[in-house]
Formats: structure tokens, sequence, C-alpha cells
């Protein structure tokens, strides 16, 4: 059995079709609408749509299929969806609130959940040597009650401080 699987998919649309991402629309097979997060990847040069990302959670009976149909209503559009996620960003950290735990992202080191107790994690060549994760940036690329995605960009340095790579 699942329940409130997350599912991502990019849907394609004709030049001209559809202007407003709030105007689509998904449904179960009950004709039910669900709750649907969207970012827009790329727009036709008139400023359609031609690629929407698309955010929703089904739940399903073990052994079951079922089907979900994409709509688009140009007379009504979807509320927006708050997310049930805060994030705030310190010069230091990064804190995200479920609203039942509280997660502390490093934001120079690479350890994730500093907060909640992760040791965090190191690389080492296949001579041994150690290199630590050191954060150089991290952007918040998508915020959304269905989804949230943190991008973390940094270096892989030695204990002496000499570059080995970038993540």
């Amino acid at each position: 059995k699942r329940i409130k699987e997350p599912i991502t998919i990019g849907i394609p649309f004709v030049k001209g079709d559809v202007f407003n991402e709030k105007n689509v629309f998904i449904h179960n097979d009950q004709g039910n609408i669900l709750d649907l997060q969207t970012k827009v990847l790329a727009r036709w040069p008139d400023q359609s749509i031609k690629w929407l990302l698309c955010d929703f959670q089904v739940s399903i009976e073990a052994k079951t299929e079922t089907a979900y149909q994409i709509s688009v209503d140009m007379q009504r559009e979807r509320s927006d969806l708050k997310s049930s996620i805060k994030l705030v960003k310190q010069p230091d950290s990064l804190i995200a609130n479920t609203g039942i735990t509280e997660f502390q992202l490093d934001s120079r080191e690479l350890k994730l959940f500093s907060k909640v107790g992760s040791g965090g994690f190191t690389l080492t060549d296949n001579k041994g040597k150690v290199f630590i994760p050191k954060i150089n940036n991290i952007d918040i690329e998508t915020e959304g009650r269905l989804r949230t995605t943190l991008k973390i960009d940094g270096d892989f340095l030695s204990q002496s401080n000499k570059f080995f790579v970038k993540y």
C-alpha cells in the first residue's frame, strides 16, 4: 500500500494552449482534484507554457492500478498551496521547520542536519587522504507544500585546505 507517495512529472504543452499554470489540474480515477504543485520550466516565444513540472501525491492499494488525468480549465485557477516547510536562511545555517521537526543545515560545512545529530561525512581517495566538504552557497530552488529542493554548492578540501573537487 502506498500512502501519499510523491510523484514528479514533466508535462509538455502545445504552443498557445496554456499560459497560466494555475489552470492545470490533476484528477484521480474517481474524478477528485488532487493537490498539485507546479513550476514552469520553459515557455514558447508567445509566452505560453512549453514544459510544466508537476508534483502531486498518490495513495494506492497494493497490487492495484489507477489512472490520473491532467486537465486544463481556463475558467478556473488552482489556489496557491502554502508550504508546510518553513525555511529560514541565516548567515551560518539554513533552518527547515516541518511543523513536527526542525532541521538545521550548516552553511559552511556539509554536515547534513547538524542540529538533529548527523556527524557529516568526508571523502577519502584511494591513498587514504581525507577531504572535508566546505559549503560555498545554499540556494532554495523550489519551495512548496509538496516538495522543497535545496541546491548546495561547495568544495571538498584536504585538511591543509587544498582543493580536491567541487560538489
